[in-house]
């Protein structure tokens, strides 16, 4: 079974693997990935099977994008439309 994901298209890495910088210019962390403003989902945790259970949408480092959680098998449970600290759209799966 495959997990379902918000713009598989996109990169995604997991938040141990970045570096956090200072507060980002929107709200919380601004995230670098090889030395460069990550552009891409950042993944906050995994379900025991290993599909993603939380990603956020960062570009240029900073928070902008889709909030994502999943069901544990690979569902969206919930998203919702960030722009830095405003949520712009929120639906309920």
């Amino acid at each position: 079974m495959n997990q379902e994901l918000k713009r598989p298209e996109k990169e995604r890495v997991f938040f141990k693997n970045l570096e956090g910088k200072d507060s980002g210019k929107y709200i919380g962390a601004e995230y670098w990935y090889k030395g460069e403003p990550f552009t891409g989902f950042v993944v906050f945790s995994y379900c025991d099977n290993g599909f993603i259970a939380s990603e956020q949408e960062y570009v240029d480092g900073q928070t902008m994008g889709w909030v994502v959680d999943y069901h544990e098998n690979g569902k969206i449970e919930y998203e919702s439309l960030e722009y830095g600290a405003s949520s712009v759209v929120f639906l309920r799966v």
